[in-house]
């Protein structure tokens, strides 16, 4: 029949016909020439188009850092050749260009140092967020990582802070009562006043140790502070003096070991608000300051506990103005690279020292034998 072609009935087979006919006269990639498959870019795989795709996208954000920033002179060809690569399609990008695109980029980093891709995406992250009110699923689960770092510290400052504050106020209040206790048992009146207030206070303190107590109360099988006799203010002198003792321990606790991590914990998440300011303000916040955060924290903590070891009212001083032992693990934490150096001082005092006393033993053990 006159309608067929190649088997197939009416126009399909008359299509067919004309795509076979225009097939044969356009050559495909297979009939290039050795020049032609040579210029022709190599097929890209998805993953190597985004890659490159990334790339493209940080030539364009050094380029325009680069040339927004007062102070610093870009040379002209430089800003027309990284133009000119990352405006080229991903996956047409030849061997020279991605050669060129390297080189540029090397380029443009010494140019726009300390600053680098990286903190520039953070930073193109953090603009792009402050247009954004996101929801509490967001704010807890999707946030993007430089703004969930700012928030994590800014809770971090604020938890400790009040955590510390409490403790504070905890520990004052105990100090309060033991110094009212040591002031009437000073004064050599025995009168029934004297006695009633000096009850009273006994009460407070003891109820003072039921709050601390809570947390151990499996080991402390019915705590003297949570029972009807101290309500009904009937102690004995044995359980008087004994709950004044423990008190007083369990403050020297909290003075010596408790506050002073909280407070050198404080002083770390401090300075790492600091620092984040800093960083953000000079585009320079990159995200392996996340774990530097993470270890500035643990160090201040540890600092603080160690400063009670070695704290003294004369040599905790600063251009003649004494610190508190609270003062110096706050200090620790802020600034622990000049503790450690202090520390690390005094390892090279007692190293030296040690090998001092063992040249000084050697000495006189070969006088001896001669």
């Amino acid at each position: 029949m006159a309608d067929l072609a190649d088997g197939v009935p009416g126009d399909q087979g008359a299509q067919n016909s004309r795509n076979g006919r225009n097939n044969d006269s356009c050559p495909d990639s297979r009939r290039h020439g050795p020049a032609e498959e040579a210029a022709a870019p190599l097929p890209a795989r998805p993953i190597d188009i985004r890659r490159w795709e990334s790339v493209q996208d940080d030539l364009r954000r050094m380029v325009s850092y680069a040339a927004n920033v007062k102070n610093l002179v870009t040379p002209e060809s430089l800003i027309r050749q990284a133009v000119r690569v990352s405006e080229i399609p991903a996956d047409e990008l030849k061997i020279d260009d991605k050669q060129e695109a390297w080189v540029l980029l090397d380029k443009l980093a010494a140019q726009i140092h300390p600053v680098t891709a990286s903190t520039l995406r953070i930073a193109e992250t953090l603009e792009h967020d402050q247009t954004i009110r996101p929801g509490l699923w967001r704010c807890f689960w999707l946030d993007p990582m430089p703004r969930a770092t700012v928030r994590r510290s800014v809770n971090a400052l604020f938890c400790w802070l009040i955590l510390t504050m409490i403790i504070q106020v905890y520990a004052a209040i105990g100090g309060a009562f033991i110094k009212d206790i040591d002031a009437l048992q000073a004064e050599k009146v025995n009168n029934e006043n004297h006695s009633l207030a000096l009850n009273a206070d006994y009460v407070a303190l003891i109820r003072w140790n039921c709050l601390w107590r809570l947390p151990l109360r499996p080991i402390f099988n019915d705590p003297i502070g949570c029972s009807d006799r101290v309500l009904s203010q009937q102690l004995s002198d044995q359980e008087k003096v004994a709950e004044d003792t423990v008190a007083r321990r369990a403050l020297e606790v909290l003075n010596f070991y408790i506050l002073p991590m909280l407070y050198g914990l404080f002083g770390a998440s401090a300075f790492v608000l600091r620092s984040l300011n800093v960083y953000i303000d000079s585009t320079t916040f990159d995200a392996r300051a996340i774990s530097r955060y993470r270890l500035r924290r643990a160090l201040g903590g540890a600092l603080g506990i160690t400063a009670g070891l070695f704290y003294t009212p004369d040599t905790a001083s600063a251009h003649g103005v004494s610190l508190s032992l609270v003062a110096v693990a706050f200090l620790s934490g802020y600034n622990v690279e000049v503790f450690l150096v202090i520390f690390d001082g005094i390892v090279s005092s007692l190293r030296r020292w040690i090998g001092a006393v063992s040249k000084s033993e050697s000495a006189s053990a070969q006088s001896a034998s001669s």
